[in-house]
């Protein structure tokens, strides 16, 4: 079973591609597609923003490894010679070659006619165009060319052609070079943006080399990435790409330096790092995650694990977790599973929470019944009917949480036959106080004709607390 779960994580795994157009379409596809789900459980919000920063790495770590990739072209003669307003028509490799024919006082001399362009989009094109070819015959001169742009929009689009188009051995100097940028060349976030751009591409030829630079720029890293919702976008994709590429070249002595050299642990690359061990070698990477979850950070490594291939394939996270022996992480990563899982398949998901044992089942089954109720909610009463006692409890409450949003009085009339008088009692009161917000006329006939009690009909109508004695 174990090698079993291990092949199917890395084929789940394989998104590499021959061009870049491509690729950044797959994984533009593979980002979960999350639909409202009406849950308010923080283990499963959780799970939510750990599926959507692998789905970020992901794309990112791919668009970086294959920037320099040129689109197919259709093929066309070679021309005779380089025009600046037919040149963003000539395909890339054809540019290159005809700029390397040319002196490099020839190319400094065409590049001037690019300078005095006026500031449109069509002349944008055109810088764009002629950096991206100059980029890999001369870094250090298109970098010097692209300083002399009058405007800091043309300086931006010229310096971000060069990282793109550049071979990832060259990132480091233009890495290096936009470090030295000041601030009258670029604003301060567009240089962090494409000095971020250079030394993820950098990464991907020498990752620890462009993660002991990115530190250095940036010596309080892991505290800017360990802060709640930290607005440190750039720096956090670029970290979790350089982190990613190191993982997957040499994982473990990646591993030691986010760990132990960076003070504090920047688990930020941590879970990175894991994540782009898994891409090369999932099976080394899910033995390494199983073997280390004694700290609290390292079980949160291991709920990223979980989140990351639930995101790929559920059952096999669902399997993969079964190692998994505190009970808190467990359940964590199971309710984060669920509503992946019934997302995409909610029969399946059904069937899978209906097997778990007691109180992790139950749980699973109100997240699945929730989902489900989002999608089809016939589907989910039938279902719903297959449970008794605490496990029909539990579908019942997930299924009306998202019913009631719409139909309260549908959510009540099933709440009400709940076989927990503590849980019936507080949904019912929830349920009716919202509802009695939104149209008390029909919410106080319902209460009067319902199978209430008459002690929980008064306090309901006269917005009360309802006691479960």
């Amino acid at each position: 079973m174990q090698n079993f779960i291990y092949s199917a994580i890395a084929g789940a795994l394989c998104i590499g591609s021959s061009r870049e157009s491509s690729l950044v379409g797959k994984c533009s596809r593979s980002r979960l597609k999350v639909e409202e789900s009406h849950l308010d459980s923080a283990p499963v919000n959780f799970f939510k923003r750990t599926i959507s920063w692998v789905a970020t790495t992901l794309f990112f770590a791919a668009r970086f490894s294959l920037g320099e990739a040129a689109p197919a072209q259709s093929p066309s003669p070679v021309p005779q010679k380089l025009d600046v307003d037919t040149i963003f028509s000539i395909p890339l490799d054809q540019r290159r070659q005809l700029l390397s024919a040319l002196t490099p006082d020839e190319r400094e001399k065409f590049a001037e006619q690019f300078r005095t362009l006026p500031a449109a989009g069509p002349s944008n094109a055109k810088i764009n165009a002629f950096f991206m070819a100059w980029s890999t015959i001369d870094t250090t001169k298109a970098i010097e060319s692209a300083k002399k742009f009058p405007t800091a929009d043309t300086r931006r689009v010229a310096v971000e052609a060069i990282c793109y188009g550049a071979t990832r051995e060259a990132a480091k100097t233009i890495a290096q070079s936009i470090k030295e940028f000041h601030g009258a060349l670029l604003p301060a976030e567009q240089k962090e943006r494409l000095l971020g751009v250079a030394i993820a591409k950098w990464s991907q030829a020498d990752p620890a080399a462009a993660a002991q630079f990115l530190a250095e720029v940036y010596p309080d890293a892991a505290k800017r990435l360990a802060k709640p919702k930290a607005g440190d976008g750039d720096l956090l994709t670029t970290t979790n790409t350089v982190a990613a590429n190191w993982g997957a070249a040499a994982p473990l002595a990646a591993l030691d330096w986010f760990q132990k050299k960076q003070q504090p642990e920047n688990l930020v690359a941590v879970r990175a790092v894991i994540l782009g061990w898994w891409r090369k070698d999932a099976k080394a990477a899910a033995t390494y995650v199983s073997a280390h979850a004694r700290t609290p950070n390292e079980r949160e490594v291991a709920g990223f694990m979980s989140g990351a291939m639930a995101e790929q394939d559920p059952r096999i996270a669902a399997q993969w977790v079964e190692w998994i022996k505190e009970e808190r992480l467990r359940r964590r990563t199971r309710l984060g599973i669920a509503e992946v899982w019934a997302l995409r398949e909610p029969e399946a998901a059904g069937a899978w929470s209906k097997g778990l044992a007691r109180k992790e089942g139950e749980e699973a089954i109100g997240v699945v019944a929730s989902v489900w109720a989002f999608k089809n909610s016939a589907a989910t009463e039938k279902w719903i009917g297959s449970f008794q006692g605490k496990a029909r409890d539990s579908a019942i409450r997930g299924y009306a949480t998202t019913i009631a949003r719409t139909n309260q009085e549908l959510a009540l009339n099933w709440v009400i036959t709940m076989q927990d008088r503590e849980a019936r009692t507080r949904l019912t009161k929830v349920i009716a106080a919202e509802w009695m917000k939104r149209n008390p006329d029909e919410s106080k006939i319902w209460i009067k004709k319902s199978k209430l009690s008459d002690a929980e009909k008064k306090q309901l109508l006269e917005n009360r607390s309802i006691d479960a004695d």
